[in-house]
């Protein structure tokens, strides 16, 4: 058995799509035994091709309506301060080191058009800024 057969790969998928599946359950969808899923998880995890199980929140439902990038610009030698003070924003979700016209872009989700400012000016303090309010997500995939 390779780790990414066919059989792995309709595992991962079912996973993905509901990591609260019993061994049994899985078994079923993809017609081996739960002692025989149950071991093939674990050299997936051990492998490191699953690396958690965790729930996904809707940060809409959580009153973080607002979506955007921030492009930041500064130099590297300020990227570890940036990313302290990102760790300690939850409005950010993802910092990204980038290749092209700026250093850094954070993936933000805001309360409200203020707290997007606030975090925008905190962010200047870095370097120079610029903001692009997400409008609508026209695909979304979490799934490999």
């Amino acid at each position: 058995m390779t780790l990414l057969d066919e059989t792995n790969g309709r595992i991962l998928t079912l996973l993905q799509q509901n990591a609260r599946l019993t061994h049994a359950q899985i078994a079923r969808e993809v017609g081996l035994t739960a002692p025989s899923v149950a071991e093939r998880i674990r050299k997936l995890e051990d492998a490191g091709i699953i690396e958690r199980y965790t729930a996904t929140l809707n940060p809409q439902k959580l009153g973080y309506t607002l979506k955007a990038f921030i492009h930041l610009t500064c130099p590297a030698s300020r990227y570890r301060a940036v990313q302290e003070w990102a760790q300690n924003k939850k409005e950010v979700r993802e910092v990204y080191h980038v290749l092209g016209q700026v250093s850094l872009m954070l993936d933000v989700q805001a309360r409200s058009i203020e707290d997007l400012e606030k975090l925008v000016q905190e962010l200047s303090t870095f370097g120079t800024t610029e903001t692009t309010l997400v409008f609508s997500t026209l695909m979304h995939q979490n799934m490999w």
